[in-house]
């Protein structure tokens, strides 16, 4: 019996002395973008990556390439709570938040829920703000020069322009011979 007491102090007495953070062994807290997700995705509209962030500090990168950042079921991963990481990456309750490899912030915000993994289903950048100013868009989209197959600007607002000037001219000089 006295034993059995001896043994049973020694193991309270080396629970007592173990580091907190050996006894609280708790699931990483992680960031998870399912594969479907970024299926069709291709680097030029998402910069390759995204950076996760807590109440604006940096919990690191994201990078869609990197096959070591990817479960079995092929979903992208990153653990937010690792060594090092600044304390809000770890913290229920935090603003996460998502930026792209083109430096877009995504609309997809939630609350961080520490020892979980938080699913971000969309990728898609924030909408233009209230004042009006866009946020920054992909290579190849939005009102700029029309672009061929090889990416470089076509011919057609040339042609268009030149098209209404000799239309003008055109019209201008019907209009002096009237006279």
């Amino acid at each position: 019996m006295m034993k059995r007491l001896l043994l049973v102090l020694a193991a309270i007495a080396c629970l007592a002395t173990m580091p907190a953070a050996v006894l609280a062994q708790t699931t990483p807290t992680t960031l998870v973008i399912p594969k479907a997700s970024t299926d069709l995705l291709s680097a030029g509209h998402s910069g390759g990556y995204v950076d996760a962030f807590a109440d604006g500090a940096l919990c690191g990168r994201l990078t869609f390439a990197d096959t070591t950042q990817r479960n079995d079921a092929g979903d992208h991963v990153l653990r937010l709570d690792s060594p090092g990481a600044p304390a809000p990456c770890g913290t229920s309750g935090a603003t996460l938040a998502l930026v792209n490899g083109l430096g877009q912030t995504l609309a997809t915000r939630r609350a961080l829920v520490a020892g979980q993994a938080n699913v971000i289903q969309s990728l898609a950048p924030e909408a233009p703000s209230a004042n009006g100013t866009p946020s920054p868009q992909p290579p190849g989209t939005g009102l700029g020069l029309a672009r061929g197959e090889s990416g470089r600007a076509t011919a057609m607002p040339v042609v268009g322009i030149t098209f209404v000037l000799v239309g003008l001219g055109v019209g201008v000089a019907s209009g002096r011979k009237r006279r």
